[in-house]
């Protein structure tokens, strides 16, 4: 298997912007000649992230339980805000808009997400106050059509990531509308766990699958992301091998699909490394 590595890293889509927000909150504090500028940044940094399951923390709650429960507060992007909190010495305020927290739980789908962006007063308020944006979605619109990688077919999930590329420029459209110019958008590209590779890697149609599906969903999402001058980071390509996508074992659950502890701490120092701040310091 191979060695799983921080991507090469990021792919950093945001040339003429401020690229991490550590230049924006880390700016005056271990320099006590600059209280005027400390005095203008936020007090409190709000953090939003939209996603799915791995953003609801499914698993985290107890022993892994396919039926949950969740536990929000342990997943990736909290732990992020937190040691954002630490990193900046200034409180963070993290709220989470996953597709479990209706009851029943919901798959979104990206057009699912479009509606709730344009019609959820909540969410849209939340993202109006972000000082960070957090998104990981994607991958429950070829599941609603195509199941798990048992049930993949080539056609089905050509069909699926067709429009995906649209759905991604709306979304990052919609989001930047709502989000302040110096709100810092970082999204996460990888949906696809390891046990799909590893089912898929020698069948014929591989290669088809991820030039004619895969990749056009991950590069409407870099598109749309370049648009709105947004991050992604590049976490589908993380293992160094083509033809492996997702997470090792010392990483997810049971199921191979879901983070458990280490994989959530892991996502959340890429998200750091996004920010400009090292997370081993």
């Amino acid at each position: 298997m191979s060695a799983l590595r921080i991507p090469q890293t990021l792919t950093l889509i945001a040339s003429g912007t401020t690229l991490a927000i550590a230049s924006v909150l880390l700016v005056g504090c271990s320099d006590p000649a600059s209280e005027e500028t400390d005095s203008q940044l936020p007090s409190i940094v709000d953090v939003v992230a939209l996603g799915g399951s791995n953003v609801a923390g499914y698993g985290l709650g107890g022993a892994f339980d396919p039926a949950g429960p969740i536990d929000p507060d342990q997943a990736y992007p909290a732990i992020y805000a937190r040691s954002l909190s630490e990193e900046a010495g200034r409180e963070t305020r993290y709220r989470a808009h996953h597709t479990l927290e209706t009851t029943p739980w919901q798959n979104r789908s990206l057009s699912t997400w479009n509606e709730l962006l344009a019609t959820d007063e909540e969410m849209r308020a939340n993202l109006e106050l972000a000082e960070v944006v957090i998104i990981e979605s994607g991958v429950h619109t070829i599941v609603i059509k195509c199941g798990t990688h048992l049930t993949f077919t080539k056609e089905c999930l050509v069909d699926a990531t067709s429009d995906m590329p649209a759905e991604y420029e709306k979304m990052f459209r919609t989001v930047g509308e709502l989000v302040n110019d110096g709100t810092i958008v970082m999204a996460l590209n990888q949906g696809l766990p390891r046990p799909t590779s590893e089912h898929w890697r020698d069948h014929p149609d591989w290669p088809a699958m991820k030039s004619e599906a895969f990749e056009v969903w991950w590069g409407g999402l870099a598109a749309a992301a370049a648009a709105r001058n947004a991050i992604v980071i590049d976490t589908a390509h993380m293992s160094g091998d083509p033809n492996e996508f997702g997470l090792g074992t010392e990483y997810t659950q049971p199921d191979g699909a879901h983070f458990n502890p280490q994989g959530h701490r892991l996502f959340a120092d890429l998200l750091l490394e996004a920010d400009g701040i090292d997370p081993e310091a």
